[in-house]
């Protein structure tokens, strides 16, 4: 990341407080649960029961059971003023009971609108690694909010990022669209596995905010004051219809206005079905006007990418940020293109299994080509059927030292690699497989190192993370005390997945404790499953961050 820290130490407080709240939003759902045969609802301040009925805005029981109570009548529970708040909506931002519509307690909105240039749109699994992974690129101040669809334990969420620079200028204003371009071509250059893992990029643009505080428990959403707001924009007073008028009125005839073709897109993807019934009924009424509706969606043989203008609609705790912004060729690609050439590369690669994209997003990620050169020497411990040996083989071959092709990539696993037929990848020209345990294998790696040092110790070990420390335990002396590194995936094949976390910490302090691993990682890649961790160590603290 190119981000340095600069900031005070109270901006710096604030900056850790709204990440920690970012990462409740996006991660596991730990509901409060009411007591074990505890029903009845309390006021925290008096301990006495709240009325059931004043929570669902109904009119109170009188002592003899009948409804509508007269004025001087005194309901025996309490009625807190104000309401008190849907702990669950506190804790994600979204309610479990139909959206709010069924919940009886206070959903408090946000006051003011987030401020951001770009949202990431993907599932809860790769919420939080994409929420650190965005503070890594940008910094954590620029990531301004991060929301989740539904409370549900995989569910769709956003991760906004904001582009950092001063917008008090016209001329910075004027160039949102080059901000969204120069952020998305951030994340593509520094994490494309992360970005295809991705299904949208909400764009937005400052100057054509329509914010709304949503009142579920009313109308919803004001569609129909956003479209004319937007047809207000983009169908009246464009300098191209001025253009295209006068070039009429010079030949004598009467240019009509042109139509825009919008293209809606919302977070929660359901507001999209209201957003559309709402533009249908604006064009059913203007039928019959002396001019037709200046907006139409995409359909009649018009794509959603070949729209004029998108909408772009997301509802962040109670509060839906619009904005609407032309859709041009340049900023199209970077959008949409973006998201395709991630994941059609993903899918040009065909590597011998999915275990190549952990390798090759490592070395990506931490900067690892330093340790993977022509002439390193490189173990793999369990590397069957070959994953991490073909991304540290295509490394090397594209890490070429001149004059230098001495480098060894030593491949330990008692099993045969995947490089034979039916599959069609070449094996690198430098491997040496021992087809042995790793106990076996130490004399003869030692011997073909004839003195030299490992650059590169990994493992992707299928088990839990102290057996993947002893496994690669008898290397470790042989790792190049100033330029060494060691990446390792562990598996939660432990009690659960606070110990599987606290083992891999303690892997961690063990390899700077008692190995002299001064740096140490410990991360989920966005390759990784839900049951994987990867920690990468360093021998010397680099002075450059990631």
């Amino acid at each position: 990341s190119e981000y340095k820290m600069t900031t005070t130490e109270t901006e710096t407080t604030e900056i850790e407080t709204m990440m920690r709240e970012h990462r409740i939003v996006l991660g596991a759902l730990h509901h409060h649960k009411l007591e074990k045969g505890k029903s009845l609802l309390l006021d925290k301040p008096s301990g006495r029961e709240i009325c059931r009925r004043f929570l669902q805005n109904l009119p109170c029981h009188t002592p003899e059971g009948r409804k509508n109570a007269t004025s001087d009548f005194e309901c025996q529970y309490v009625h807190p003023d104000p309401k008190p708040l849907c702990e669950r909506w506190q804790l994600y931002g979204t309610c479990a009971r139909d959206n709010g519509k069924k919940c009886w307690y206070a959903h408090e909105s946000l006051r003011t609108s987030r401020r951001f240039t770009i949202a990431f749109h993907t599932s809860t699994v790769f919420g939080l690694r994409l929420l650190e992974r965005c503070a890594e690129i940008y910094g954590a101040e620029n990531v301004t909010s991060a929301a989740r669809e539904r409370q549900e334990s995989v569910s769709g969420c956003v991760v906004c990022v904001s582009c950092g620079d001063d917008d008090s200028s016209e001329k910075e204003e004027a160039n949102n669209e080059a901000k969204v371009i120069k952020l998305i071509g951030k994340m593509k250059r520094n994490e494309p596995h992360g970005l295809s893992m991705c299904s949208r990029i909400y764009a937005r643009d400052e100057r054509t905010n329509e914010d709304q505080v949503v009142d579920f428990h009313g109308d919803g959403v004001e569609w129909r004051r956003i479209l004319e707001r937007v047809k207000e924009r983009w169908y009246s007073n464009r300098e191209e219809e001025k253009e295209e008028n006068q070039e009429g009125e010079n030949n004598g005839k009467r240019m009509k206005k042109k139509i825009r073709t919008v293209r809606i897109r919302c977070f929660p993807k359901e507001m999209e079905i209201e957003a559309y019934k709402a533009l249908d009924r604006l064009i059913e009424e203007a039928i019959g006007d002396d001019d037709v509706y200046g907006l139409t969606g995409p359909g009649k043989g018009i794509s959603a990418r070949e729209c004029d203008v998108a909408l772009d609609a997301m509802l962040i705790r109670g509060r839906l940020h619009v904005s609407s912004w032309r859709i041009t060729k340049e900023l199209d690609q970077s959008i949409n293109q973006a998201l395709i050439d991630a994941e059609n590369r993903r899918k040009d690669i065909r590597p011998l299994c999915r275990a190549f994209f952990k390798m090759e997003e490592a070395i990506l990620r931490f900067r690892l080509s330093e340790f993977i050169t022509s002439a390193s020497m490189v173990v793999d411990v369990g590397c069957a059927p070959g994953g991490w040996i073909q991304a540290l083989g295509d490394e090397m071959k594209g890490n070429s030292e001149t004059g230098d092709d001495s480098g060894i990539i030593f491949a330990v696993d008692p099993a045969r690699l995947g490089f034979k037929p039916p599959k069609t990848v070449e094996p690198p020209v430098n491997l040496v497989h021992l087809q042995k345990k790793i106990e076996e294998s130490i004399d003869d790696i030692h011997d073909k190192l004839n003195g030299e040092k490992l650059s590169l110790v990994a493992c992707d070990g299928n088990s839990s993370p102290m057996a993947v420390y002893r496994w690669v335990a008898p290397l470790l002396s042989m790792v190049d005390e100033t330029k060494g590194a060691l990446v390792l995936t562990m598996k939660n094949f432990v009690a659960g997945k606070r110990v599987f976390y606290e083992a891999s910490e303690e892997l961690a302090q063990k390899l700077k404790s008692e190995h002299q691993f001064e740096e140490t990682y410990l991360v989920p890649l966005f390759s990784n499953s839900t049951e994987e961790m990867t920690l990468v160590a360093f021998r010397k603290k680099r002075t450059t961050t990631r």
